[in-house]
């Protein structure tokens, strides 16, 4: 949470030197701690998450798995493989 913090007022700091109006600055410093957030999120779970895709070429399908049950992975490898595709003609 802190490197969030530190992303938000650096970015009010960075549009202050522009006179950037004081709501529009304060709606860009959330969105980009919220960024920042996610950014070290996602960062960090990672190494304790498994990513399962269809392999179907243009499917977007994605499964994270966090779990360390072995059965709750296996189910959703397969649910990748075996989701029904939207093929639209």
């Amino acid at each position: 949470m802190t490197v969030s913090l530190i992303v938000g007022v650096g970015v009010g700091g960075a549009l202050a030197g522009y006179h950037v109006p004081s709501p529009l600055a304060l709606l860009c410093q959330i969105g980009m701690a919220l960024a920042a957030h996610q950014a070290v999120e996602m960062t960090f779970d990672g190494g304790f998450s498994s990513t399962y895709r269809c392999q179907q070429p243009g499917c977007a399908f994605v499964a994270r798995v966090t779990t360390n049950n072995a059965g709750e992975r296996r189910r959703w490898q397969e649910i990748a493989t075996d989701h029904p595709h939207n093929d639209w003609p």
